[in-house]
């Protein structure tokens, strides 16, 4: 009788053996959700070939055309809060950082604009019976100034012009004379010659040159150079 119980005893440990863990079951069910993580990456593809931006380009890029058009026309008015606010209403328009820079430069043309005119009265009310100026070949001599017009001598001759009606060649000397030697000058004595009736690109270009290699920043301006919309403004 002892020896029935030894073997039943010895069964036992049979089913103690853990090699039955249906646990191991659920490792496959623990790695089943592993590869779900990995087909994921696979929609977010997707968003990558999402291109109908550039197919609103065009109507984009034309809206921004014509706002550089009615600006440059603003500034020849001398309305440089037009301008300006003209290209900012675009600025959210730029499909890209190469119109955004664009848009860019054209508001620091404005800006830069409207600084020259500021100047430009302010060496004006300075002239005075005396001064003297070399216009292109010539000379000129002030001989009298009233806040209404002036009257200079040149040639032997006396010509008088009313104050907000001075040839560009007699501004822009006046004007040159009265700047000190400081490069942000340059920038606006070229936003000058390239917003006047005929857009000089050449003085414009040497002038922001200039101001470039003084230390003032015109990168935003000098691309303005090659712009379309200048380009097609100095044209006949």
């Amino acid at each position: 009788p002892p020896q029935r119980d030894t073997p039943r005893v010895s069964p036992e440990p049979e089913p103690v053996e853990p090699q039955t863990p249906t646990p191991t079951a659920l490792e496959p069910t623990t790695n089943n959700p592993a590869p779900l993580p990995a087909e994921n990456p696979t929609p977010s593809s997707p968003p990558e070939n999402l291109t109908p931006p550039p197919v609103d380009h065009p109507a984009q890029l034309a809206r921004i055309n014509d706002a550089a058009k009615r600006c440059l026309e603003a500034l020849r008015n001398r309305d440089y809060d037009a301008a300006e606010r003209t290209m900012k209403d675009v600025e959210a328009m730029a499909p890209d950082d190469r119109e955004a820079n664009r848009i860019a430069g054209w508001i620091h043309l404005s800006s830069c604009a409207k600084s020259f005119d500021g100047y430009r009265d302010r060496a004006i009310s300075a002239m005075k019976p005396g001064n003297e100026f070399d216009v292109k070949t010539k000379r000129i001599a002030v001989v009298e100034a009233t806040p209404q017009a002036i009257t200079v001598m040149v040639a032997g001759q006396l010509k008088t012009w009313p104050r907000d009606d001075l040839p560009g060649a007699v501004v822009q000397a006046v004007v040159e004379t009265w700047f000190d030697d400081s490069p942000a000058n340059q920038l606006y004595l070229g936003a000058y010659h390239l917003t006047k009736a005929t857009p000089n690109l050449e003085k414009a270009e040497a002038c922001w040159s200039k101001a470039m290699i003084g230390g003032a920043d015109a990168s935003l301006l000098i691309p303005l150079l090659k712009d379309p919309v200048v380009i097609n403004a100095g044209k006949p």
